[in-house]
């Protein structure tokens, strides 16, 4: 996926994202920008890494990462990553539920078909820090 087509998957405030204001990593699937509300369309695409500001809304399928700052709701599938600040949630749609994580917290949704989520520990954290 290019730059340009990745842009049309990220919108502020109902317009693209300018190509100036995020990074993009095609060989890794990573993106990363210090934006804020930002809505992230990425539905049903697998194992994208997310960097970003607070108050966005992500739209992605399964395996997952996530480092932003606050107030952000993920839509996602299972086997994903979180490591926020606070008041963020997460609403899995393989088992409808909804998850609200724990601040400061680095957790891992639970594998297909499983509710739930594990807190990862810190020699984990490392391993997804920026």
């Amino acid at each position: 996926m290019t730059k340009k087509e990745v842009q049309k998957s990220v919108s502020h405030y109902g317009k693209s994202l300018p190509l100036g204001k995020f990074e993009w990593d095609n060989k890794t699937k990573t993106f990363s920008t210090d934006a804020d509300n930002l809505l992230l369309n990425f539905s049903d695409m697998d194992g994208y890494t997310f960097f970003t500001g607070s108050h966005c809304i992500f739209i992605t399928g399964s395996d997952c990462t996530f480092t932003t700052e606050n107030d952000c709701v993920f839509i996602t599938w299972d086997n994903c990553i979180f490591n926020t600040d606070e008041n963020c949630i997460v609403i899995r749609k393989d088992i409808c539920e909804v998850i609200e994580i724990p601040p400061h917290t680095m957790i891992k949704l639970n594998h297909f078909g499983y509710n739930g989520y594990r807190a990862l520990d810190k020699t984990q954290i490392n391993n997804y820090e920026k």
